[in-house]
């Protein structure tokens, strides 16, 4: 009975071990895609197609559909938003303005880089 007590203590602290480590390793790997990414950030001549894409990808278009408070839907409601500087002030987590996403991460460096170079160059369709 000891024994196979003991043989379910050391299995149970090897599951641990073993979810500890890739919890770990897929942190280290997240935050070395988004240094990547950050490194190989073009900002050059942007589109609402790549805004599109930023949104999509970073599921804001799923909260602010057609019927949101603040929808993101088309490119005259994003670039109203963008123009009103509601949204470099959301995806920066600025203090007065709800940060997006909502949770306490904010989305990747070069996609903030990209929305602000999209203002910058006139938000083109």
């Amino acid at each position: 009975m000891k024994l196979m007590m003991k043989k379910s203590v050391f299995l149970l602290v090897l599951l641990i071990l073993t979810v500890s480590l890739f919890v770990q390793c897929k942190k280290d790997n997240v935050e070395s895609q988004q240094q990547n990414t950050v490194n190989t950030c073009d900002t050059t001549n942007v589109t609402y197609s790549k805004i599109v894409s930023i949104l999509s990808t970073n599921s804001c278009i799923g909260c602010h559909g057609s019927s949101a408070s603040v929808p993101l839907n088309n490119y005259d409601n994003v670039k109203t938003v963008a123009l009103s500087g509601r949204l470099v002030g959301a995806v920066e987590h600025l203090s007065g303005y709800n940060p997006m996403p909502n949770s306490s991460q904010k989305i990747s460096e070069c996609d903030r880089k990209t929305i602000k170079a999209w203002i910058n160059q006139g938000t083109k369709n």
